[in-house]
Formats: structure tokens, C-alpha cells, sequence
């Protein structure tokens, strides 16, 4: 379970900060991971009174952050402490003075001269409230937009040459701890607590255990049918058990995780959660951890940093190249921007090290040298042609709206259906061959998302989630006298059965290989109108590249006619008796495919075609 994992973390955190006073452990980072730039609203006070004097500017970080006395509240109610993030000043101002305000005051009580300080503040506050919302909207427009989203104001008061933060006062301590601790059974004017029950992260039975101590939102608790026990708040505690240690250390484990274990793969946010191979190895988790906080996303050498959507992908080779003496637990989550609930999307356990270097570096590196893969992207950047190689962004291109099922299904290896596989790849191919038709947006390159379908499905071969079919191919030589025939139509059919014979795995029987050839014949026939015309009419029979078998019959033959006006009739009469061979005789297997299979395989010839032409044979032993 991952807040066994993260509880874990948060022990291992607690045990190297035993210096620390208990309400530091639930002061929290403004912007964690990043620099903010904080608003000082500094006060003075002369002769007993205190005076607003204006604002200032700090940049608070990792190293300082512990100053400022900031802890999240809630959407409705405001932060803890005065200390808050920029946002419409109007409703800012009126939660500080209705509810911090009254807040802080409370706690204060106990403090006297505290009390009456804070009372004075407050007035002094409110009597420049204007001035001091004008300010902080000058400070705030100073700002570039970056900045913006990364700023927070404070109350500073100086005195006698000194100046004293929030967290310098106990009331403003007291404030914090109570938040980190007592808003743990108290939520929503409902206290749930348990007695002499089994806390549900470490698994012993404790005296107390609370009801809203996770600090992760799987979860609302505060509208009807979110929460079991016929909404009967108070019981939550047994949904959900958290002894009074464990629920300090989940909060700092999850503070840990936020901060360093954060990460994004292509677009989706996820929680990176080391486990130890043995129980309480605090040692390893040491080490996993300082590993982590080493592993970058950007790859150093001026190689890698050319290659294609390489950073999420880089971050994974580099956990592929560590020992085995952790797992990982890979959470997928989307948080709602307003409530911070977390909705949990795929959860992925105890995935060692060496899964990671199949994946991302065993697999692709016996995959990435195909000749067909050379020069076939362009890097933008760079202005130049570069070789094409697998990441799971590619895999993303096919699988957009399904892609946490895919990442499960390669990392779980379980497997895939070829036939919807290859009905993924048609959807992207025809999507885009229909916008270049109709010149409605950007176009990619066709021939190089079928070299993409081609690599991925390769990468999924060879990880042995999709299987092929047991077929045989049958590639008879070239009968002698042929040759004879014509040069040129030898060569592309020595070119296009060099190529069948390297990639059986992707052609895997004879039937396929005759729609492939198909494409091939089309692809001679659409250059040859090109040259002749500037244009490609025979392109519209092709149906927007959604193919039946009759349809991928009636093609052939339509270019077999088509072909024979433009060509000699001896010069790809090898091809078209190799289609015959393999097409026609074979049409009964044709019809048993899907439409997709069909139209991805006549693609495939269509796109590869001008490979296998004579000119081009130096750039395709493949």
C-alpha cells in the first residue's frame, strides 16, 4: 500500500530533523521546489503604536521558508496563517480580517501581552487597509507573469532595529501545530475519533486513531455519498484509521514526495514512491532516496539532447540503470485545482529498477538501429534530419485517450490485441490523411507516422505483449529469366522481398504481403500522375483510406490498368505477377481481416513504396 511506502519516508525524514520544534514539522513550503516572492507588509512601531510603513520584498526558499509560518487552509476559510498566497486582494483582505484575524486572536488569549499586540495590529491594519491593498497591487504588477503565479504576502512589525516574522510570536506556533495536529479528528464541526482499534498504515492497535488524518484528498468527506457509514461524519475514522505517529509521518512523507518525487510523463502527473525489497530498511530507503534527488530529466550530451521527445523518457532510463534493491510504486493522480483532491488514475506497485531497463533502454536499443528509421524525422530545432527512435511519447500519439491503460498493460506486460493495435494506428493515419485532403490543419509527414506504428509495434513485439500471428511467408527467388524483363522492375521487386524477408515479424504471411505489394503498385502509379500532372486523381479511389477487401481488390485492379497506360507492360511485370501470387490466390484470407488491418497494410506499402525504387536501394538494406 502507498501510504505504508510514503509513512515510511516520512519516519526516515522525522528521524533527520530531531532539532526541529514540533510546529516546524507543519510549516509548509509557499511554492515547493521553487523560488517565491514574497510581499513584506512591514509595520513599525514608535512610541507604542504601530504604524504601517510600507512594503518590501523577500525571496523565500528551501533554506528560509521555515520563517514565514505558512500552512494551507481551506478553499472557503483562507490559509492558517496570515501568511497567503496573491489572489483577488478583495477577498483576501476580507477573509485575513473576518477569519485569521479572529482566529489568531483566539489562540492569543493565553498570551497576553501577545493578545494585546495583535489586537493593536489588527486595528492598525484595518485603519491602512486601502493603502496597504494598494501596495501589494503595485508590488504584484511588478511582477513578470512567472512570478506572479509564484507570490505570497506576510505581516512584518519592526521594532527597536528589529524585525519580527509571524512564527516569532507562540500564538502564531500555537496556530500552526494546532492546524497540523488538530485538524486531523476535527474537520467540518465534526470530530471523529476512535479508540483502541488498528491503525490502517502501520497495523498496530492503538489507543487513538483519527478520522481525517491522510493529508491526501483521495477523497471529499464533506457531501452526502462520498463517505461510508450513512454519512455519519464522525465515523470516518473507521473508513480510514490513522494513529496520532502515523499521521505525523504520513504528512511529512507526503510533504517529502510533493517536493522531490513529483514528476510528469508525457502530460500526466505522478508520485514517484521507492519501497525497500525488507520492512524498516531505513538504510536503502536512504539511498533510493538520495539517488532520486540526483536523477534529472535532461539528458547531457549534445547527442541525446537532439532526440525526440527524450525528457520523460531519459528520467526513466536513468531509474532502469540503478540496482534492484527498491521498488517503485508509480501513482498516476489528477488534483482539482480548487479542493486539491486527488483522483487516483493508475496506480502502479512494486515495478523494480530492471523493468525500467527493459523498457526504456534494453528494448529500444535493439530496436532503434532499423536503416528504416535513419534520417527520418526532422528535428525543428535544429533544422535537420535525425533518426527516428522509440519513446513512449510515440506510444501516446496512437493511445491518447486510452494512455494509463496502455502504460499499465507495457509495464504489467499483459497484452494487446494486434488487430485493435493496428486499428489504433489507422485512426491516427486516416485522421490525418483526411486533413491534408482538406488542407484543415497541421499535417504530419504520412510516411513518417507509419514508420511510428511500424516502431511501436515492433517495441510491443519485442516486449512480447503483442503477439504474431503464426503464419509463414513464403518468398520464392526470382525466376532467372525475369531479369531480362526489366531492370528497373527487378530491382524494386528485389527490393521489396529484401525487405518482406527483414521484417517477418511485421509482414507474417503471404496474404499481407500481397495487400502491402498493392500499396507499392498504387505508390508507382500516384508518382507517375504527380510528374505527369501535379496532381494525384487517383488518390480519391482510395476512400479516404478506409478499405474493405473488395475495395482493396477493386484498387488493384483499377491500378494494374492505371499502371499499364503509364508504364511499358514489361516493366513491373514482376510485381504485378508477385501481387497476384500473393493477393489474389490468397483473397480468401484478405476477406477474414478487419477493414483497419487491411487499410494499415496498404498504407504501409503506399508510405514505404518509394523506398524499394532502384534509385533508392543504397538507403534501404532494411
Amino acid at each position: 500500500m502507498q501510504d505504508r511506502a510514503i509513512t515510511e519516508i516520512g519516519k526516515l525524514e522525522l528521524s533527520n530533523r530531531t532539532d526541529i520544534k514540533p510546529y516546524q514539522l507543519y510549516v509548509q513550503e509557499i511554492t515547493p521546489g521553487n523560488v517565491c516572492f514574497m510581499a513584506l507588509i512591514i509595520f513599525e512601531k514608535r512610541e507604542e503604536e504601530l504604524h504601517y510603513k510600507h512594503v518590501d520584498i523577500d525571496k523565500v526558499n528551501v533554506d528560509n521558508y521555515q520563517r514565514y509560518g505558512y500552512r494551507k487552509g481551506s478553499p472557503r476559510g483562507g490559509d492558517v496563517t496570515f501568511t497567503t498566497k496573491f489572489g483577488d486582494l478583495d477577498k483576501k483582505f476580507g477573509v485575513l480580517l473576518n477569519t485569521q484575524w479572529p482566529s489568531l486572536l483566539e489562540i492569543a488569549k493565553d498570551i497576553p501581552e501577545e493578545y494585546k499586540l495583535f489586537k493593536e495590529w489588527k486595528n492598525a491594519f484595518e485603519q491602512n487597509q486601502d493603502q496597504i491593498q494598494k501596495d501589494l497591487a503595485t508590488f504584484h504588477a511588478g511582477l513578470d507573469k512567472k512570478e506572479q503565479q509564484k507570490s505570497a504576502f506576510t505581516l512584518v512589525l519592526e521594532s527597536d532595529g528589529r524585525k519580527s516574522l509571524l512564527v516569532d510570536y507562540k500564538s502564531v506556533q500555537k496556530q500552526i501545530l494546532l492546524s497540523g495536529t488538530d485538524g486531523k479528528k476535527n474537520k467540518y464541526n465534526v470530530t471523529s475519533v476512535g479508540q483502541n482499534n488498528t491503525c490502517s498504515i502501520c497495523g498496530f492497535q492503538k489507543d487513538t486513531l483519527y478520522g481525517f488524518a491522510s493529508p491526501f484528498k483521495y477523497a471529499t468527506v464533506d457531501k452526502p455519498g462520498t463517505v461510508s457509514g450513512f454519512f455519519n461524519q464522525k465515523n470516518n475514522w473507521i473508513n480510514y484509521p490513522i494513529c496520532e505517529d502515523c499521521a505525523l509521518e504520513f504528512e511529512l512523507g507526503k510533504n517529502y514526495i510533493q517536493k522531490y518525487l513529483s514528476r510528469s510523463f508525457f502530460g500526466k502527473r505522478y508520485f514517484l514512491i521507492p519501497k525497500t525489497i525488507l520492512p524498516d530498511d531505513k538504510a536503502n530507503l536512504k539511498k533510493a532516496l538520495n539517488l532520486f534527488k540526483e536523477l534529472t530529466y535532461q539528458a547531457g550530451s549534445d547527442e541525446k539532447k537532439k532526440d525526440i521527445e527524450r525528457r520523460e523518457d531519459y528520467l526513466m532510463e536513468q531509474i532502469g540503470g540503478l540496482e534492484n534493491f527498491f521498488t517503485l510504486d508509480l501513482l498516476f493522480y489528477e488534483e482539482n485545482p480548487t479542493t486539491k483532491a486527488i483522483k487516483i488514475k493508475l496506480m502502479l506497485e512494486e515495478i523494480p529498477p530492471s523493468r525500467f531497463r527493459t523498457l526504456f533502454i534494453e528494448v529500444p536499443n535493439s530496436i532503434n538501429n532499423h536503416p528504416l528509421y535513419l534520417n527520418a524525422d526532422y528535428n525543428f530545432n535544429a533544422k535537420e534530419k535525425v533518426d527516428l527512435r522509440f519513446g513512449f511519447g510515440l506510444i501516446k500519439q496512437f493511445f491518447e485517450d486510452s494512455f494509463y491503460d496502455i502504460i499499465y498493460k507495457v509495464f504489467q506486460g499483459q497484452n494487446l490485441n494486434r488487430a485493435d493495435l493496428l486499428s489504433r494506428f489507422m485512426d491516427v493515419i486516416r485522421k490525418n490523411h483526411n486533413k491534408r485532403m482538406t488542407d484543415d490543419g497541421f499535417v504530419e509527414d504520412s510516411s513518417l507516422i507509419l514508420l511510428k506504428a511500424h516502431l511501436v509495434l515492433r517495441y510491443l513485439e519485442k516486449l512480447n505483449v503483442v503477439i504474431t500471428p503464426n503464419y509463414t511467408i513464403m518468398i520464392p527467388e526470382t525466376e532467372e529469366e525475369k531479369k531480362e524483363s526489366s531492370n528497373v522492375g527487378h530491382e524494386l521487386l528485389e527490393n521489396l522481398k529484401s525487405f518482406l524477408n527483414r521484417n517477418k515479424e511485421f509482414i507474417y504471411a503471404n496474404h499481407i504481403a500481397g495487400i502491402f505489394s498493392i500499396g507499392v503498385l498504387i505508390r508507382l502509379v500516384l508518382d507517375k500522375q504527380y510528374i505527369e500532372l501535379k496532381n494525384t486523381p487517383f488518390e480519391k479511389k482510395l476512400k479516404g483510406l478506409n478499405l474493405s477487401a473488395k475495395d482493396i481488390q477493386k484498387i488493384f485492379l483499377e491500378g494494374l490498368d492505371k499502371l499499364n497506360q503509364y508504364f511499358s507492360v514489361y516493366k513491373y511485370q514482376e510485381l504485378r505477377e508477385y501481387v497476384t501470387d500473393n493477393f489474389s490466390i490468397n483473397f480468401t484470407e484478405v476477406k477474414k481481416m478487419t477493414n483497419q488491418e487491411i487499410s494499415f497494410y496498404f498504407v504501409s506499402g503506399l508510405e514505404l513504396g518509394r523506398k524499394f525504387k532502384p534509385e533508392k536501394k543504397a538507403q534501404n538494406q532494411s
